[in-house]
């Protein structure tokens, strides 16, 4: 099943413009209902008091980096559940293989075009697909 219009995403990056052309593509796609956060901590406090059914997180961030923000959702109950994408420039398998292990539903590697962005929100929510990454 295809992402609903109505979910709750939570877009997090330190780059402001990254943040505002993620927000385009999502509301490109129909999807408004978007918060950001410009780190993994101001992204976990969001977490911790409001419910969100989508993370994009950028790996590289002050504060607290991506990964440890995924780490943290996977071992936290009231989070545990909540689908995660990395959207990132590191392309080498390590790290690929270290957000799958650490419990990423899908990961995309930057440049990025708007499409794929789209196909990997619907991938995560199509409960069938696999996760994978764009490689």
């Amino acid at each position: 099943m295809p992402a609903s219009p109505e979910i709750r995403i939570l877009i997090v990056d330190d780059n402001e413009q990254m943040r505002i052309l993620l927000r385009t593509i999502l509301e490109h796609a129909n999807f408004f209902n978007i918060t950001e956060a410009e780190n993994g901590e101001a992204a976990w406090e969001l977490l911790k008091s409001e419910p969100f059914d989508l993370v994009i997180t950028d790996w590289n961030m002050q504060q607290m980096n991506g990964l440890k923000l995924l780490e943290r959702i996977r071992e936290t109950a009231q989070t545990h559940d909540i689908p995660v994408i990395m959207i990132t420039i590191h392309t080498e398998k390590q790290f690929v293989n270290k957000a799958f292990k650490a419990g990423v539903n899908n990961y995309i590697t930057k440049p990025f075009d708007r499409e794929l962005v789209i196909k990997k929100i619907h991938m995560v929510f199509d409960r069938s697909s696999a996760p994978s990454s764009d490689e």
